[in-house]
């Protein structure tokens, strides 16, 4: 009960707002009463936590009507924005919270404070992180990660450079593996080019568009057919030709140079004397021919089915003349003069390049007939028979 000017004024339920309630003020007129009620909430509760490498601090604080300001301020007068979170108690007054995030101990005390928005009176605290809040990098830890980095890059350089002496090394082995390769192509290539012989083209049986040189040792693709006599020994519809000499035992080398003027399709080996000279020409064994062709693709063993032919000596062509600079250009390596080694009775019919020595393709034959030199001159082609 509370007496004022002779007045009884009986209060109900104030248990309600028992904790930390005032009466400001009461009136009375002729009409009614006012009764204002106040929370003027508890100091307050400061809670700190880690989160990763910050610092992050708390403040809360309950029993608040009406919902008090909130706010954070730093030693050095600056405000922090604050976001207020709010709910009620079991008294049904105010309940608040609010949270800052601190980087580092560098950025001094800070305060929390609270104001009543009616009585203005503020409550606060301040807090003063600790330095060893922070979590920090040992100095330990520092020399531990650079040595682990000097020790990864000393590795890394000693893996580089072992495996460019193991490349290195392997190239040497590679280079001298090839050196002696090629000194065995050699040894074989003399071998057998001891017994060089000079093969003459047979005008007699040239197809009509090609040209033998009146000794009979160039033989070129004219384009167009000439007035040649017609006989049966002669090709009558693909552009082939045979050599003068027949062979029917012992063994033979010849060496033909390959001029690719404006075309590179071509073909040289043996054929059967019997071979026939009408109509198309299949070269294959099956039809007694036995040669290696080349394409603007490469090089063919014509077989049966045709086998690539593939050139392991590293030389390159130089072609033509540019008309830009006048140098000419190097490309893939072209044959230029091929040498073609003929072992009758033991049926070894073998092909090499005479500019590197290096054996290009050999057939395994049987044979029962004569044979000739035998070529096929494409368009844009010529052939010159290397003389002793």
């Amino acid at each position: 009960m509370t007496r004022w000017g002779g007045s009884v004024c009986r209060l109900r339920d104030v248990t309600k707002f028992s904790r930390n309630v005032t009466l400001l003020s009461f009136t009375h007129n002729n009409e009614s009463l006012h009764l204002s009620l106040l929370g003027l909430g508890s100091p307050p509760l400061i809670a700190v936590a880690l989160q990763g490498s910050s610092v992050v601090i708390s403040c809360s604080s309950d029993g608040w009507f009406p919902k008090p300001k909130m706010f954070w301020k730093k030693e050095n007068g600056e405000f922090e924005p604050t976001e207020l979170e709010t709910d009620t108690d079991k008294t049904e007054l105010i309940r608040v919270k609010s949270s800052i995030l601190l980087n580092s101990s560098s950025e001094g005390q800070v305060y929390c404070g609270l104001r009543h928005l009616v009585t203005m009176k503020e409550t606060g605290s301040y807090v003063k992180v600790s330095d060893a809040l922070f979590p920090r990098t040992s100095p330990w830890a520092i020399v531990f990660g650079l040595l682990l980095i000097v020790t990864l890059a000393l590795s890394a350089l000693m893996a580089w450079l072992f495996s460019s002496k193991q490349k290195k090394n392997e190239t040497r082995l590679e280079e001298k593996d090839r050196t002696i390769e090629r000194l065995q192509w050699e040894v074989e290539w003399r071998k057998i080019s001891i017994r060089k012989e000079t093969v003459l083209f047979d005008p007699l049986t040239a197809y009509s568009s090609l040209i033998v040189s009146p000794d009979g040792h160039h033989i070129v693709s004219s384009g167009t057919s000439q007035d040649v006599p017609e006989n049966e020994e002669r090709f009558d519809t693909e552009p082939c030709v045979l050599g003068q000499t027949s062979y029917r035992n012992g063994t033979h080398y010849w060496e033909t140079e390959v001029q690719e003027q404006n075309g590179k399709f071509w073909s040289l080996g043996v054929a059967l004397e019997t071979v026939r000279r009408t109509g198309g020409q299949r070269e294959c064994p099956e039809t007694g021919i036995w040669a290696m062709r080349g394409t603007v693709d490469g090089y063919f063993g014509l077989s049966t089915p045709p086998e690539p032919i593939t050139l392991r000596s590293q030389k390159t062509t130089l072609h033509q003349p540019g008309l830009l600079n006048g140098q000419g250009t190097r490309g893939p390596r072209r044959i230029q003069r091929v040498g073609t080694y003929l072992d009758y009775e033991n049926g070894k019919l073998s092909f090499y390049d005479v500019d590197t020595y290096e054996p290009l393709y050999t057939f395994q034959v049987k044979f029962s007939q004569p044979v000739h030199p035998f070529y096929y001159v494409g368009p844009g082609m010529s052939f010159l028979s290397l003389t002793i």
